[in-house]
């Protein structure tokens, strides 16, 4: 069955990756959806931090001698509350268009083996919202126990536009995403339990590193990263 992906990497390598079914019917609704999936649809949400290295051309032909490489650690993740990792080179095509070829190998979850993959991912060019100067991207992040001495894990990446999350509380998962959508913030996704920290077209206007945001459900949440461009 193939999902809806959208993955928000930041400038420090901050990410949120998620994963949701395509409906199986016309019946199931489709994405954007403004009510509440069930649990179901998500294929995988997770989130961490990437390291890359860079490729390696060959200055003469102008060849590729070396794809670059990354390493994603999945600080959160739907599927286990272990922290792994998969890594991948990536091959971008070569009538230079944004879509990029990911080959790798990580643990299937389902198996507990190494298996190989391939992916395609299209990059897309965040733009400037109204009212900002700049393009803007921030990172929140929350880790705790709540009352039951369940771990609290979750990450929030805003990308231009595009505002992505991923909360896991003991085994309870949940993802979002918004949208910019001509004036205001929409909810495009939700699935489980993730309570934005922020409302409507107020969604991290007041953005510095260290500042603390206390989400509707009283889960704390700190802006670890933030980043302008022009």
């Amino acid at each position: 069955m193939g999902s809806n992906t959208l993955v928000l990497t930041s400038a420090g390598k901050s990410f949120v990756d998620t994963r949701i079914y395509l409906p199986k019917s016309s019946t199931d609704p489709s994405l954007p959806c403004k009510e509440v999936l069930p649990i179901s649809r998500l294929e995988w949400g997770f989130a961490g931090t990437a390291q890359s290295t860079p490729a390696i051309h060959n200055t003469s032909t102008g060849t590729l001698e070396k794809p670059s490489h990354t390493e994603w650690t999945h600080w959160v993740d739907s599927k286990t509350m272990d922290e792994v990792k998969d890594e991948g080179d990536m091959f971008p095509k070569e009538d230079g268009s944004n879509e990029v070829l990911e080959r790798g190998a990580m643990v299937n979850p389902a198996t507990g083996q190494v298996e190989d993959y391939q992916e395609f991912w299209v990059d897309i060019e965040p733009t400037k919202l109204e009212g900002e100067e700049e393009r803007r991207s921030w990172v929140l992040k929350t880790v705790t126990e709540d009352d039951e001495g369940r771990v609290v894990r979750g990450m929030i990446v805003r990308i231009g536009e595009y505002i992505e999350g991923v909360l896991r509380v003991g085994e309870d998962v949940g993802v979002r995403r918004w949208q910019w959508k001509g004036s205001n913030w929409e909810e495009t996704l939700r699935i489980g339990r993730l309570e934005e920290p922020f409302d409507g077209k107020e969604m991290g206007t007041l953005v510095e590193v260290g500042h603390e945001v206390n989400g509707k459900d009283g889960i704390v949440w700190k802006y670890v990263e933030e980043f302008s461009w022009k």
